[in-house]
């Protein structure tokens, strides 16, 4: 009998403990949407992330651009309101695989990847992600972003930047690797959030708007290594737990008798 219970006991706790615990992936877009994959009206919404163990969870794309803005309404630290719609392609470019936006500006320096008008992530542009529930952000990883110093129009490390939960005023900065130079490397770059970082939704947005090449900064994202919320333990299972260490204590006492 003494056995039994306990056995029933440990049975509890095994089921109980693990769902407190967070789950952890790491989401390859090119995986999750496939590496075909395009929405030229600019979104892509109800991608379930079950098969990454995050069950439950959800994640939309969106592609915003602001090449009908004035200069200057899209810098760091302000909200650029008033964007439209950008396309969404899967992009694979000097052998990297990423998640691009584009808008198929006239220009014809930004239309250099056939059948697609798009290059990468670009000044006025933004990759727009939403969760449908927060998630705990650990890092992401970018692709082909370069150190451009020898770049005569942008003469200076790539740089972008990414907004967590709209807040414009605090965005954090990224830059390529400075040793990272064009035709070098991978172009692929990790990105590593502080612990504990908690976010529903992330804005990829290119800098250093130079005038005349808007495409000074830009860069691919590959994808996102984020884990579940911890979830708060429902009342029925508080009425588990504490069944569980009530059966421990009696069985203690009873082997003290």
């Amino acid at each position: 009998m003494i056995r039994h219970a306990a056995r029933m006991t440990l049975l509890a706790l095994a089921l109980l403990l693990p769902a407190g615990l967070a789950q952890a992936a790491y989401i390859e877009f090119g995986g999750l949407l496939g590496s075909g994959f395009s929405s030229p009206g600019g979104s892509a919404t109800g991608y379930s992330l079950s098969s990454y163990g995050l069950s439950g969870y959800s994640l939309d794309f969106q592609g915003q651009s602001w090449y009908s803005t004035p200069a200057g309404t899209w810098q760091p630290g302000i909200n650029p309101s008033g964007g439209s719609a950008a396309g969404l392609y899967m992009v694979t470019y000097a052998g990297d695989r990423g998640l691009a936006v584009g808008v198929k500006p006239p220009n014809a320096p930004l239309n250099n990847l056939p059948g697609t008008g798009v290059n990468e992530i670009d000044a006025r542009e933004a990759l727009v992600l939403n969760f449908n529930a927060p998630v705990i952000l650990n890092s992401f990883t970018l692709g082909n972003f370069f150190n451009d110093v020898n770049n005569i129009n942008a003469p200076t490390t790539e740089k972008g930047w990414v907004v967590l939960d709209n807040g414009y005023a605090a965005p954090l900065t990224f830059f390529a690797p400075v040793g990272q130079f064009v035709g070098q490397s991978a172009g692929t770059y990790v990105v590593n959030l502080p612990p504990g970082t908690v976010t529903t939704s992330l804005r990829f947005f290119s800098a250093d708007y130079v005038s005349g090449q808007s495409w000074g900064s830009d860069y691919l994202v590959r994808g996102v290594d984020v884990a579940a919320t911890p979830s708060v333990p429902e009342p029925a299972s508080l009425v588990l737990f504490g069944s569980a260490a009530g059966v421990l204590g009696w069985l203690r006492r009873r082997r003290q008798r």
